[in-house]
């Protein structure tokens, strides 16, 4: 998971304090999940060897997650979770669906920030610097088996950030002031991802895996505030450009019924419909813990 840009914090004319501030919130914004996920549903059944393994509820365990390098508020990877020893939400494992399998999720995301104070803003009118409330985002993923060792899958999103704040001077006598600027809302960019299995160790419970695909820009980069001014570029749904997806995820198979998932994944992006768009490449990373209860 991708965390929130509270805003710059270069060339700023402002204390050590208010930048010692502006660095606590940032790391706070940073994503740690650790409460337990349940994504059991996404198959029915799957197989185990030779044979059927009933429906499987999932306890999945994210250890890591976090975006080196991504300035935009929400990164999302269209990982889906597919098989058993898939991985998690947030996490692509190496498992693939086998071939002519379906399989359909849907994700659902709050992330509440710690808002900027009045005085943050005002010390650092004019230098880009924002407070925001919260980041919302829906999404719907579908994949599809080409083969047992090669998914596709499609995700589109719709992102929502919420309590924008921002100073500004105003008036003849040029004071400052601190605005609510609104909510930013609307469908995201869709993403497309292959995932082909190049290693399925039995014996040991090892598969690795090549991700690559890319990221269209479908999601909106017109919304304005309730002052009817253009938000940057940063609060869009949609970051405007067409961006390259390439990654590897790693699955083992540590128990009979615990997993261990990671991957990495590269986004590479090129060209962007604003060009005063600060976002920039970024590099996902992730881990997962699954247990897998049997029912047959």
């Amino acid at each position: 998971m991708s965390s929130q840009r509270i805003g710059h914090y270069h060339n700023l004319r402002v204390s050590e304090k208010v930048l010692k501030t502006g660095r606590k919130i940032w790391e706070d914004a940073k994503q740690w999940d650790v409460a337990p996920i349940p994504a059991s549903k996404v198959l029915p059944r799957v197989s185990e060897g030779n044979r059927q393994v009933g429906n499987l509820p999932w306890l999945i365990v994210p250890l890591v997650a976090s975006t080196i390098g991504l300035n935009s508020a929400w990164a999302h990877n269209p990982g889906i979770g597919a098989g058993e020893g898939g991985g998690g939400i947030l996490t692509i494992g190496a498992a693939t669906l086998e071939r002519g399998q379906f399989a359909f999720s849907v994700f659902s995301d709050y992330l509440r920030l710690k808002q900027l104070g009045e005085a943050t803003l005002l010390a650092n009118v004019g230098n880009d610097v924002h407070g925001i409330k919260a980041v919302e985002s829906r999404a719907f993923a579908l994949a599809y088996g080409v083969t047992d060792d090669f998914t596709i899958s499609v995700r589109a999103p719709w992102v929502e950030r919420t309590g924008i704040l921002e100073a500004f001077t105003e008036g003849s006598a040029l004071t400052s002031v601190v605005r609510d600027r609104g909510d930013a809302a609307g469908f995201g960019d869709v993403t497309l991802l292959g995932q082909y299995r190049f290693m399925n160790e039995k014996s040991t419970g090892t598969q690795g895996a090549v991700l690559f695909g890319v990221k269209l820009p479908t999601g909106r980069t017109d919304v304005v505030d309730r002052f009817g001014s253009l938000f940057d570029a940063e609060f869009q749904p949609g970051s405007g450009s067409w961006d390259a997806l390439f990654g590897a995820a790693l699955s083992q198979r540590l128990t009979s019924s615990l997993g261990f998932h990671a991957n990495i994944l590269a986004i590479a992006r090129h060209g962007s419909a604003r060009r005063e768009s600060r976002k920039s490449h970024a590099l996902q990373c992730g881990a997962f813990l699954s247990c897998v209860r049997r029912r047959c």
